[in-house]
């Protein structure tokens, strides 16, 4: 089986690119599944989580126009704390995701680590803590 199960669209903070562009190359590429895990970080302040019923809606859409030419998943990459798993466990039981990531972006080390007030978030930019963290 030909699959990718970590893949990010508009749906996601990092990228603005099309669901459906995505499909159409995994078809091109001759994949057969093709999951998409869309990003969702709570608690952190400069993310812009997923919106998951806007996500789930599109996501049937492209079941149904796709349907016969590739196998499509409805993931989520949920980047964890351990202060926010209650969290992310009530998301889970609301929605049915087939693939869920646990991710773990939100770092305390690098140059952030030098300085009091940042936090090093891995593949994003560096942000300012809060006072309280």
């Amino acid at each position: 089986m030909f699959a990718d199960y970590h893949v990010h669209s508009h749906f996601s903070e990092d990228t603005d690119f099309p669901m459906e562009l995505e499909i159409q190359k995994a078809i091109k590429l001759g994949m057969d599944e093709l999951c998409f895990t869309e990003h969702s970080d709570y608690d952190v302040p400069t993310v812009v989580n997923c919106d998951y019923d806007a996500y789930f809606e599109e996501m049937e859409k492209m079941k149904d126009k796709y349907k016969g030419q590739i196998t499509l998943k409805t993931g989520i990459e949920f980047g964890i704390q351990t202060h926010t798993t209650k969290a992310y466990e009530e998301t889970f039981r609301q929605y049915p995701f087939d693939f869920v990531i646990f991710s773990c972006c939100l770092l305390y080390t690098s140059d952030a680590a030098d300085e009091e007030d940042s936090v090093d978030l891995g593949c994003r930019s560096n942000i300012k803590k809060k006072k309280n963290i």
